[in-house]
């Protein structure tokens, strides 16, 4: 039957994993050494969500329970409509730039297809992570790995490589900070 919410749930999920360190620790941890690093706390940290519909809504929900400010940006969201959900809307330059945490909510369509590129990417703090649920092509991996190979951020963690089982990995794919 199903949670009923697994998409947001699976993407707050990784932010924690992420900001935990859990895989690392797990594997440092089943090589019988114990806690290589200390973790992040979310308190206080800002979640920027790239769209803010019925699954973006529900990750801002379980942020503002961790006590995250909790920004979004998507290309019809007023901030009226925003601030009904208790999030500020920001121009999408400025929640790549003030985001400790990105999470990618977005419907595929010839507007958001690879709305998140290169540039978008640069803008980032080096210590951001960008969490992408979404099978949607809204990045490209070429984008993504050019982020990552010359200043790779803390992490990433993306499910297209679990959805996609067809696809071979990439470098993209097997980045060591992977989720």
């Amino acid at each position: 039957q199903g949670s009923g919410h697994p998409t947001p749930e699976l993407a707050f999920g990784l932010m924690l994993s992420l900001a935990r360190n859990i895989p690392n620790e797990n594997a440092a941890m089943r090589q019988g050494h114990w806690q290589t690093r200390v973790g992040l706390g979310l308190k206080g940290r800002t979640c920027g969500l790239l769209g803010l519909g019925n699954l973006g809504s529900r990750v801002a929900k379980y942020a503002q329970a961790f006590e995250m400010e909790t920004i979004a940006w998507s290309q019809n969201l007023t901030a009226e409509a925003a601030a009904e959900k208790g999030v500020r809307r920001v121009e999408k330059d400025e929640l790549f730039r003030q985001s400790d945490f990105i999470s990618v909510h977005l419907v595929l369509s010839d507007r958001s297809r690879g709305i998140v590129g290169k540039r978008e990417l640069e803008l980032m703090k080096p210590s951001a992570y960008i969490i992408n649920t979404s099978a949607a092509r809204s990045s490209t991996r070429t984008r993504w790995r050019t982020r990552w190979r010359p200043a790779p951020s803390p992490g990433r963690a993306s499910t297209l490589t679990a959805l996609s089982p067809w696809r071979k990995p990439t470098a993209f794919s097997t980045c060591p900070t992977r989720c």
